[in-house]
């Protein structure tokens, strides 16, 4: 794991301090939720996108018409 040095605002830092027994933790856990949102946030506007692309719905549309074959 890296070591890297961080400014932080004293607020911050006493926030942090009356929080978090383990400081680095806490940082790390933070970032990995948000990565965690900015990647579900993603996600979703890739459905929408999908689900707003004419081509790809016509696409889907011909490959439904498989679905029940019995092919497994």
């Amino acid at each position: 794991m890296e070591k890297i040095t961080i400014s932080i605002s004293d607020r911050a830092l006493n926030y942090l301090n009356d929080i978090a027994d383990n400081r680095s933790k806490y940082i790390n856990d933070l970032i990995e939720l948000q990565e965690r949102i900015d990647f579900e946030k993603r996600l979703e506007q890739a459905y929408i996108d999908q689900e707003q692309d004419s081509e790809f719905q016509l696409e889907k549309q011909l490959w439904e018409c498989v679905s029940g074959d019995g092919i497994d």
